[in-house]
């Protein structure tokens, strides 16, 4: 019998090991299944990138280029900034990061290099501060390069390629093995993709519009399996034996008669809905939503009267002991003196 992703640990996949699999545990990444679900955070259109001379001050924009000059870390400035020059055939852009002269030894002139960030106008010249950035290279192009490309949340020892290359070799060689919760009938009639292509495109889509179906394909089964759990647990909860309670016409309507003013007809339904709930032998469960003041107590105060009718007692939780003692007080008043049940109440 074949494992389950979930039973397959992310340490024996190709180009993985323990150490970096210790690194990926850090995201939550500790299992094939695991990996599939670390989704990007943002992504970058590589498609069709913007040239040096067309950036837009002021916008978070991606641009890539060759190094065409290191600067020197300036260990003497607070600052200690490090600058590169990136050019393409249309200009240059100058990128500046501060406190971390480590990063001399990362560029090289010649690198092809992409770049996200903030443009801005400094001395008449196109900048970056602090970008992102990433090295690209010539064997992992086609992940990286040409495409929408996925922007995981990362670790330390973990970069954007690795993950790029390692979520897909983790595709090519598992995404087949994903298993459809929901079934055929239901996603054909939402015109739902399959689990594995969804997976697939999440990470790697080919447009804008692929990627948002995914996701909602995704969401879809999220919010199917909630539904699945609320309808199990209501239906574990309607099943057990209650008490049956026994709800005379003539009770319900001096209840309604009560009131000092005439119930509303939604206040009515409510009430009605109660009784042929309490008629059963079987637990109550029923949400009454309504604006503030619209007389919701109303039908509480209903429950009440039917278990003190019945031989049983009832409580109303309000969550503020002011809110409690005006439920007291209004309970009292209307029905404490009452004939047709006699009730005691308490605070």
């Amino acid at each position: 019998m074949s494992k389950s992703l979930s039973e397959i640990p992310v340490q024996f996949v190709k180009g993985v090991g323990p150490a970096k699999a210790k690194l990926l545990a850090n995201l939550g990444a500790i299992s094939v299944e695991d990996l599939f679900y670390l989704f990007p955070r943002r992504y970058e259109d590589r498609s069709q990138l913007t040239p040096m001379a067309m950036l837009k001050a002021g916008e978070y924009q991606t641009a890539a280029g060759q190094v065409i000059k290191v600067g020197k870390p300036n260990f003497y400035s607070k600052t200690k900034a490090f600058e590169i020059v990136v050019g393409d055939k249309t200009g240059h852009l100058f990128c500046k990061w501060f406190n971390q002269p480590y990063l001399d030894k990362f560029f090289k002139e010649g690198q092809e290099v992409v770049l996200y960030g903030r443009v801005e106008v400094f001395k008449n010249r196109l900048q970056m501060l602090v970008p992102d950035f990433e090295l690209i290279s010539a064997e992992d192009r086609s992940l990286n390069m040409g495409r929408i490309v996925p922007v995981y949340p990362l670790t330390k020892g973990i970069t954007q390629r690795y993950l790029r290359r390692l979520m897909d070799t983790c595709l090519n060689l598992y995404a087949g093995q994903l298993q459809d919760i929901i079934p055929l009938s239901i996603r054909q009639r939402h015109g739902l993709w399959s689990l594995s292509s969804s997976i697939r495109w999440i990470h790697f889509p080919a447009s804008q519009d692929q990627q948002q179906k995914a996701i909602s394909r995704v969401a879809f089964e999220e919010f199917f399996l909630f539904q699945i759990c609320v309808i199990l647990r209501r239906k574990s909860i309607v099943e057990k034996k209650g008490f049956a309670h026994r709800i005379d016409r003539p009770l319900i309507d001096q209840y309604v008669k009560s009131f000092p003013f005439t119930l509303t007809d939604a206040q009515r339904k409510a009430v009605e809905g109660m009784a042929m709930d309490m008629r059963k032998p079987r637990p109550m469960l029923r949400l009454l939503q309504g604006d503030v003041g619209c007389g919701k107590t109303v039908a509480a105060f209903f429950g009440c009267l039917v278990a003190v009718a019945n031989g049983t007692q009832a409580a109303i939780m309000a969550p503020t002991e002011i809110l409690a003692t005006q439920h007291y007080e209004s309970f009292k008043r209307l029905f404490e003196a009452r004939t047709f049940v006699h009730i005691r109440v308490g605070l």
